[in-house]
């Protein structure tokens, strides 16, 4: 079965989940071992089933990890085929219209041999490209079925004057377009870098829906998302209680992650994690947006007051004053 970049994809995801779920094993072990070696002595030094258990996981992930990688490579590779074979579809097509022109093309010359031969004038192919059609005006004094290619002007509007495409024409020029998707295809570089925005599970769709895109891994946005979340959260709830306010309640937005990457690395100097304060509605009032806390990759956290009313409750896109 030939492989494809979406069934590479998949695969790709599938090793996160499998490494997602490794990574919680792994901690379970350690908070069993843990508990253990509160009851137990280890007096003959040997690893208890669960720090045994860790080990054996730990190797897992190490499979997992290369496995993935692996799997990535091939995916390039994967999509680089795939737009060579989609590429030489293209040039067939435009191949097979090539010979289609080329047979109108033949039907075509004995007629203009029997056209020169009664208008007593050499004809090529060329004049069936100067045919008229939509609205025409001709030369003053003359009418338009004596007029030349030079003395008749195409009227301007919705049915502006042209010259009929024929069909050996048209072939021909469909023919040329796919030749030049299919070269624009092949020298098409492989999306690895730029920029993506939203929440975690928002931004690991984006990723599941861009096979021929290269992203960083899922495990490396999950990682950077929760090395930020936590410090932008406590960010937050410190400006939310610095905001005198009767009520007292708030709320806070999903964290907005916004990342720019370079194949799979995160570009940490430029990205950055966003949670927006709300007050949370009473009987009397909609919620209003008091801030937003912007958790920069380098460590630093810069709240900022936002004018303006939401509805009750409702985040507005992070980064943005409410209209």
């Amino acid at each position: 079965m030939t492989e494809t970049p979406e069934m590479l994809l998949r695969l790709e995801l599938q090793l996160d989940a499998d490494r997602a779920a490794t990574l919680s094993d792994i901690q379970t072990e350690k908070n069993a071992a843990a508990e253990i070696a509160l009851e137990h002595t280890f007096a003959t030094g040997r690893p208890t089933y669960g720090q045994s258990r860790v080990a054996v996981l730990e190797d897992k992930l190490r499979q997992i990890d290369d496995l993935e990688l692996a799997v990535r490579t091939r995916r390039v590779a994967a999509i680089r085929a795939d737009r060579e074979r989609r590429a030489d579809e293209l040039e067939r097509e435009a191949h097979s219209m090539d010979m289609a022109a080329g047979r109108v093309r033949a039907e075509l010359l004995p007629l203009l041999e029997k056209l020169s031969a009664v208008a007593g004038v050499e004809f090529d192919l060329s004049i069936t490209l100067a045919q008229r059609c939509n609205s025409w005006i001709a030369a003053a004094g003359e009418i338009l079925a004596d007029c030349n290619p030079y003395q008749a002007a195409p009227e301007i509007g919705v049915n502006a004057g042209a010259f009929a495409v024929p069909k050996h024409r048209a072939l021909q020029l469909q023919a040329r377009e796919l030749r030049g998707k299919a070269e624009a295809l092949r020298k098409a570089p492989i999306r690895t870098s730029g920029q993506i925005a939203g929440s975690v599970e928002e931004i690991i769709e984006q990723i599941a829906n861009q096979p021929e895109a290269i992203h960083p891994p899922v495990a490396t946005v999950r990682a950077f998302a929760a090395a930020h979340d936590g410090e932008a959260q406590r960010k937050a709830r410190e400006f939310a209680a610095s905001v005198q306010r009767p009520d007292g309640l708030f709320g806070y937005s999903a964290p907005h992650l916004s990342i720019y990457w370079d194949h799979d690395t995160i570009d940490e100097a430029r990205s950055t994690v966003e949670v927006t304060v709300l007050s949370r509605p009473v009987p009397s009032q909609s919620g209003a947006v008091l801030g937003l806390i912007r958790a920069e990759a380098d460590g630093s956290h810069s709240p900022g007051f936002l004018a303006g009313r939401v509805g009750p409750g409702s985040p507005v896109p992070a980064g943005k004053d409410p209209q």
